[in-house]
């Protein structure tokens, strides 16, 4: 849900390698670059092109060269692969590699896991949908109250904030909150400037944002535990999640690299006790720099959520249910081609990394929620996510995703072993190798020059 916030880190980073648009190709044109250094330009910058066919042939009546034009398109198709790549699983998928995923945890936890399945259980988790703006949705159990939605301090920063309850009131479950701002981490040019650390500072787009020195996950969580939701609590454990930070970090690594940015990202968690209740928070930090030379360094707090029990016999059921939460928590394609298109972000670059990131914390959750109910619950508000609420959606999605694709003039194609990729639309021979890369093949037919055999061609269409 934080699609925006990537496009943020773009504008921080601008003051050191701004990316080229259409604007800015006919600007070169018009003032007599020759085609070949506008073409390196191309290869070597960050891109954020329009490429309708009503944008495509605007660039051309400006006098823009078949050349020029099909390096822009090339630029954008890379994107838009490499993207589809990294989100090539659905939830389909997810649901049958959830018993090989339970059976190592609970072999982490001693326990021999051969014949382990897991509990089922009755509570029936239904659809919510965002009631501002229907940017996203979520599976919450039947029968709490949930509050929430989209939430914008500023035009370019969203919020999926969601607030659910138990029915006796003893659970509260939350995801994201409004008040965490993007971070721009203290120079010389902001002390210069007289600003000081735990400011809050307009950013270049209009919102707004905080001095703060970067944080990892865990210590985040710890903060925010303090600030938020109680003034003195006593934090029982915290942990950074190396497994789902080495994961989330192996995902968005060729997204940062298009963007000549470095970025990592951090994932934690901390449990604590305040009063007679218990708690936990889950944060996901993520630390965006320019990969070479000065720049602007940012921070964003990617993802945030956890839950505080009256009854400290109900941690676990909450544990549960924000971890399906974070499974379940999607994107409704409609709103996000309408945000790209108004953001003039018509190739997806940022989009699909946004999609990367939020396939691989829903795993993490899918994961986490199947350990959380292996025992099964004691306690009235318990249950599993019932597989007919994933294939409901994955149905959902198969049509929304096509308004979305339309819209962004992209399309899906797989591969004999299933990997569902998303591409350029306007290019119809696309090849993956043996290392995942996907490249466009010459629009006569056959594979890329000098592919030696080791390219696949793949095909048209969503592989379920």
């Amino acid at each position: 849900m934080k699609i925006l916030r990537l496009i943020l880190a773009l504008a921080f980073l601008a003051s050191a390698q701004e990316p080229l648009t259409n604007d800015s190709i006919i600007k070169m044109v018009k003032g007599g670059l020759g085609e070949g250094l506008i073409l390196t330009m191309i290869q070597n910058q960050p891109g954020r092109y329009s490429l309708s066919p009503d944008d495509l042939l605007k660039l051309k009546q400006q006098g823009v060269s078949e050349k020029v034009l099909q390096a822009m398109v090339n630029k954008g198709a890379a994107s838009g692969a490499s993207a589809g790549e990294a989100i090539q699983q659905s939830l389909q998928k997810r649901e049958e590699s959830a018993d090989r995923a339970q059976r190592k945890i609970q072999e982490a936890l001693g326990g021999s896991g051969a014949s382990a399945a897991p509990a089922r259980n009755n509570t029936f988790f239904v659809v919510w949908r965002d009631p501002r703006e229907n940017a996203f949705q979520v599976g919450v159990p039947q029968g709490w109250q949930v509050s929430g939605g989209l939430e914008r301090p500023s035009q370019i920063e969203p919020h999926a904030v969601i607030r659910a309850q138990s029915p006796d009131g003893k659970v509260r479950v939350f995801y994201d909150d409004p008040e965490v701002h993007p971070r721009q981490v203290p120079d010389q040019m902001t002390q210069f400037a007289g600003m000081r650390e735990g400011q809050t500072i307009q950013g270049a787009w209009g919102g707004p944002v905080l001095l703060a020195r970067y944080l990892t996950g865990t210590r985040f969580a710890q903060q925010y535990i303090s600030a938020k939701l109680c003034r003195q609590p006593v934090i029982t454990e915290a942990l950074d999640l190396r497994e789902a930070t080495e994961q989330m970090n192996a995902t968005i690594r060729p997204f940062a690299a298009q963007q000549r940015m470095a970025s990592q990202a951090s994932i934690g968690e901390a449990t604590f006790r305040c009063g007679s209740s218990v708690g936990y928070v889950m944060a996901n930090t993520l630390y965006v720099k320019p990969a070479v030379g000065p720049g602007v360094v940012g921070w964003f707090v990617y993802q945030l959520g956890g839950f505080e029990v009256s009854d400290p016999q109900q941690a676990g059921l909450a544990f549960y249910v924000l971890n399906t939460m974070l499974e379940t928590l999607q994107m409704n394609p409609q709103w996000e081609a309408r945000m790209a298109q108004e953001l003039k972000d018509v190739t997806g670059a940022v989009t699909q990394m946004q999609h990367a990131m939020s396939q691989s914390i829903a795993q993490y959750g899918q994961r986490q929620a199947a350990a959380a109910s292996a025992g099964g619950f004691n306690h009235p508000n318990s249950g599993q996510l019932p597989t007919d609420l994933r294939k409901k959606w994955a149905s959902e999605d198969v049509s929304r995703q096509k308004f979305s694709d339309a819209t962004m003039g992209q399309k899906w194609m797989h591969s004999s072993s299933g990997a569902n990729v998303r591409v350029d639309g306007s290019v119809t021979n696309w090849y993956r190798n043996y290392s995942g890369d996907v490249v466009a093949g010459p629009e006569g037919g056959g594979p890329p020059p000098g592919s030696q055999g080791q390219y696949e061609r793949l095909q048209p269409g969503w592989q379920p």
